[in-house]
């Protein structure tokens, strides 16, 4: 038999090299604090009604400073447009991203090498969501606690802040080396950027 067939909609594979150890790894998401070499695996919209319209980004460890992370996974929403408030409370109304969710997102793009800081400050400035593919970064990963709809207290892991490869601020976190010599060749802009506490 082939090693892969395609009949339409099902598809074939030799799935004798798949281990239930791959299966369990594959899945998991990051479980420890530390900075990690990441790249981005898909983005997606996200649209969930009385959420903001938001990006995810979906992304998998590469190296860093917990071994025991390396293939796991990590999600980043990033919000693509605001709340109105009227005082302290939301209207419900959704207005253009605000200046703060702005920053927010250069500062993740510069790290990841699609925006060069220095040609931010221009009229339509583009966040390339559909470029993120592929791109590397390093990021600080932090424990959450938060209260689930059943009441009871949980534990995630969200990123604290985003750093060029390149950037000395995270020349101590381990790199895989293979993935950065392969990104490299792609990469056009963005270096040496860091941002810390987005």
């Amino acid at each position: 038999m082939s090693d892969f067939s395609d009949d339409g909609l099902d598809v074939v594979v030799d799935g004798t090299d798949i281990s239930e150890e791959d299966l369990k790894h594959a899945s998991a998401t990051v479980s420890k604090e530390g900075h990690y070499h990441v790249m981005v695996q898909s983005v997606t919209p996200y649209n969930d009604e009385g959420r903001l319209p938001s990006r995810r980004v979906d992304m998998v460890v590469l190296d860093g400073t917990e071994k025991s992370q390396i293939g796991r996974y990590l999600n980043h929403y990033c919000v693509v447009q605001s709340w109105e408030f009227a005082g302290e409370e939301k209207t419900g109304k959704i207005l253009p991203l605000n200046q703060r969710g702005k920053i927010l997102l250069a500062k993740m793009f510069c790290a990841f090498g699609l925006l060069d800081q220095n040609a931010i400050r221009k009229k339509n400035l583009s966040f390339p969501f559909s470029q993120l593919v592929g791109c590397q970064a390093i990021v600080r990963v932090y424990a959450n606690e938060f209260v689930r709809r059943d009441g009871e207290k949980g534990t995630g892991y969200r990123i604290g802040s985003f750093h060029a490869i390149d950037d000395p601020k995270v020349g101590h976190v381990p790199k895989d080396a293979d993935g950065i010599a392969s990104w490299e060749q792609e990469r056009s802009v963005g270096s040496g950027t860091g941002f810390d506490d987005i």
